[in-house]
């Protein structure tokens, strides 16, 4: 029997070793992992002389041992893409969201070699996709793959990238449509600011927080901001509110994106772009809305640094608010309506008064006017209408 124990070879080399199973291993460096680390491969034999014999077949044609990143699974890369690219710069709700594209994404071409993708791949993804999702999401797919193979076309791991040939579907032409933005008809709001009426003198602990409904209805803010805003934000003497924060959930994760624990609520400030960060005026009605949740607290002795806040202080759950919301829509008779419709609604009619659109973008906080204009075109087409059909015959 052979004395061999582990013998570590010259630089790059490789090592050889008996193991406890009595068989022979040589263990070499392959290539490299898509962050850049060692990748290490080995091969076996019966005997020492076989693994010799190995060893020398080995020396003679490293290539054929070799693994390139282009051989690397897509799943692999992509996940490597997301956690060095995407992670550092993406807010945690956000990166949750993209996991999740990634997620489908390799669904269909994960196990599929990078350097082995072809554009024939992924079309059919995006055939498959088209089937049955709006076009914003197939868009959203098509979007994670060619970030994945710019990003390794440019590093210089791959010497073909797939994506430019893909076609995306048209948009008209699309089984499921894109949801319509919502906008609230001004019936189902009179009867909204109706009930809150009854409210105003009342302990009512379910409707408590009716007027911060209002509020976003009046202000346009996205229902985390709203559940972030504090008092301190507010400048009554002013007629302002700042906005500066949004309340978010997201898996807790390491520094390297590692799921480290469930969901977690946190304060996140709006850092991503400056037209985050925002002051709104106030208009009367707004105004009222937040004196009526201060009587509302003196009556039940509830003090809190928050706008929308619980019973002892605290912040509000979006589960709580939307509860409250969908109750509210039941008790005016209104149909079923997503919370987001307060905020299109406060748009919407801030256009059809005749507002410029770029006012309207940065009370919103869109970063991009772009996005303005895509969200709510079929408000200005309908101004358009409005316009051409009062022209008079010249």
């Amino acid at each position: 029997m052979s004395d061999m124990t582990t013998k570590r070879r010259d630089k790059g080399e490789g090592s050889t070793r008996l193991r406890k199973d009595g068989r022979y291993e040589y263990r070499y460096v392959a290539g490299k992992r898509p962050d850049g680390k060692a990748l290490y491969k080995s091969f076996t034999a019966k005997t020492e002389r076989e693994l010799k014999r190995k060893i020398k077949e080995y020396n003679e044609d490293r290539t054929k041992f070799t693994v390139k990143v282009e051989s690397t699974s897509f799943r692999d890369y992509a996940e490597f893409w997301m956690r060095t690219v995407k992670y550092p710069i993406l807010k945690p709700v956000s990166y949750d969201r993209l996991e999740q594209t990634y997620n489908t994404v390799c669904s269909y071409i994960g196990c599929v070699q990078l350097g082995n993708v072809s554009t024939e791949d992924i079309q059919a993804m995006i055939n498959d996709l088209s089937a049955n999702k709006a076009y914003s999401t197939v868009k959203k797919h098509y979007e994670f793959v060619k970030g994945v193979f710019q990003y390794a076309y440019n590093s210089q791991k791959i010497t073909f990238n797939p994506c430019p040939g893909v076609q995306l579907p048209i948009e008209r032409n699309m089984k499921v449509k894109t949801k319509k933005t919502e906008i609230l008809p001004e019936k189902i709001t009179e009867k909204m600011y109706g009930f809150n009426n009854t409210l105003q003198e009342s302990n009512n602990q379910f409707f408590k927080h009716m007027p911060v409904l209002l509020l976003i209805l009046n202000t346009g803010m996205r229902i985390g901001e709203a559940l972030a805003l504090e008092w301190s934000d507010i400048d009554l003497e002013n007629k302002t509110l700042r906005v500066n924060k949004t309340l978010t959930k997201a898996k807790e994760r390491d520094e390297k994106g590692e799921v480290i624990g469930k969901n977690k609520k946190t304060f996140s400030d709006i850092t991503k772009t400056d037209s985050g960060n925002r002051i709104i005026p106030l208009n009367d009605m707004a105004i009222s809305l937040l004196k009526q949740i201060q009587d509302y607290n003196k009556r039940k002795k509830i003090q809190t640094n928050y706008v929308a806040s619980t019973a002892d202080g605290g912040y509000v759950s979006e589960r709580n608010i939307l509860r409250t919301f969908k109750s509210v829509l039941g008790v005016v008779g209104a149909e079923d309506y997503t919370i987001h419709a307060l905020r299109h609604t406060f748009a919407s009619r801030l256009l059809k008064s005749g507002i410029e659109i770029s006012v309207v973008s940065k009370l919103l906080g869109h970063a991009d006017i772009n996005t303005t204009y895509s969200t709510y075109i079929h408000v200005l087409n309908d101004q358009i209408t409005d316009v051409m059909s009062g022209i008079c015959k010249v």
